[in-house]
């Protein structure tokens, strides 16, 4: 894993952590924490959107997209797209 990805990771789980935030990872990250090899491109976490009025003044500043409400047929939940470190 690629050291600034690392560091993002890192960074938005202690941010989740110490305000005692849960959440679940998925997606690329969630594969390669269970052994694959593919390469992160990006950290997808899960987060009930009850926490977004917490989490978004502690992240403003990373903010590159959202937050935006997003609802289908499948989907009805809320998107935050940050950028630290140049990861996404």
């Amino acid at each position: 894993m690629e050291e600034k990805t690392l560091n993002a990771l890192k960074w938005i789980v202690g941010i989740l952590n110490i305000n005692n935030i849960p959440y679940c990872i998925g997606g690329g990250m969630a594969v390669y924490l269970y052994g694959s090899s593919r390469p992160v491109n990006d950290i997808d976490i899960s987060v009930s959107g009850q926490y977004f009025p917490t989490i978004v003044p502690l992240v403003q500043d990373y903010i590159i997209s959202g937050p935006k409400h997003y609802k289908n047929d499948k989907w009805d939940c809320t998107t935050l797209s940050l950028n630290y470190g140049g990861r996404i």
